[in-house]
């Protein structure tokens, strides 16, 4: 079998079918869905059982996390590579795992990215490509730093395409009890993932603004999850001998330690955000290569004004900006 897409479903029994079904819509059908109903409470587990046949599959287990969620359905899968998508979000084109197969029958990568756009509705999507021209299967260690600097690698399972033999080999599970669990994932993959694609086709639609989206709230216990996956992702440059790969991992972990910054005022009466945050503040020099200008500007205001005066003005921006985007 070629793919198992894993969907990890919690309390999402208004769009679990708009999700599986753009899956089932696929032009390719050598693939298996594992769905991971992780002790929904609403009619989700009811509407994932009308879809058991002979390639989806239903496990239904205690509420553990979408870590514990995704790591079962990666221990139950039989495909040669895996996809994640997420039970709110959807798959918007047809011919996507046909295309997929093909990347794979000719190149076999160990890793296949491609961009997600953002839906809010469908009259208002973001949709999304990267910004460069080529595609063809590439040296990820080599071409890493541009991978960062252009938004193509982020903290994000669901936009990759992965060799399974590459998780179990390596027992590359998501960490469980952790928030943003897609940073410290993603990490690991950094240290054994060869060579890549780049699929640079409209594919995922990942959905905004959804009501009960742990994605929507930025929380102290977010950001705590988010510094505690910087550190541990970070301490592990002790075990990795090569110096391309050391500061790879440093300029992975700067994307999501500078994305922090904007939220972390009301939280500065922590002693081990303060502390994680002067620990890793020299990760912001790597914000200044970013191409994206949002990072760059909060990189450059945090390198004149220090953390604290940074915070405070980016905090106050992003209240703004919510109240005017309601």
């Amino acid at each position: 079998m070629q793919f198992s897409v894993i969907i990890p479903i919690y309390n999402l029994e208004g769009y679990i079918e708009k999700c599986i079904d753009s899956v089932l819509n696929q032009s390719f059908h050598d693939y298996e869905i594992i769905l991971v109903n992780d002790g929904s409470t609403d009619t989700s587990k009811k509407i994932c059982q009308n879809y058991v046949s002979e390639n989806i599959i239903l496990i239904n287990k205690e509420n553990g996390g979408l870590s514990d969620a995704r790591n079962i359905g990666i221990k139950n899968s039989s495909g040669d590579y895996l996809l994640f998508l997420d039970g709110d979000d959807f798959w918007s084109e047809k011919n996507f795992l046909e295309e997929l197969n093909k990347i794979i029958n000719d190149d076999a990568p160990d890793l296949i990215v491609f961009p997600l756009s953002y839906y809010y509705n469908s009259n208002n999507i973001k949709f999304n490509c990267f910004n460069i021209n080529y595609d063809k299967t590439l040296n990820f260690s080599r071409d890493f730093q541009f991978l960062v600097n252009h938004g193509i690698y982020t903290p994000s399972a669901c936009n990759k395409c992965i060799k399974r033999n590459l998780l179990d080999s390596y027992e590359l599970y998501f960490p469980i009890g952790r928030l943003s669990e897609d940073i410290q994932w993603c990490g690991r993959l950094l240290e054994y993932v060869n060579d890549y694609y780049i699929y640079n086709k409209v594919c995922y639609m990942y959905r905004q603004n959804r009501v009960g989206s742990i994605t929507h709230r930025v929380s102290e216990k977010n950001i705590l999850h988010i510094l505690g996956s910087i550190d541990e992702g970070i301490s592990t440059e002790s075990k990795v001998s090569d110096d391309l790969k050391l500061r790879n991992l440093e300029l992975y972990f700067s994307y999501s330690f500078i994305e922090l910054i904007p939220y972390v005022n009301p939280y500065l009466d922590n002693k081990i955000i303060v502390s994680l945050l002067s620990k890793y503040k020299y990760l912001i020099k790597y914000g200044f290569s970013f191409n994206d200008k949002k990072k760059k500007i909060i990189s450059i205001t945090v390198s004149l004004f220090g953390f604290y005066v940074s915070s405070v003005c980016l905090n106050f921006l992003v209240r703004i900006y919510r109240i005017f985007n309601k």
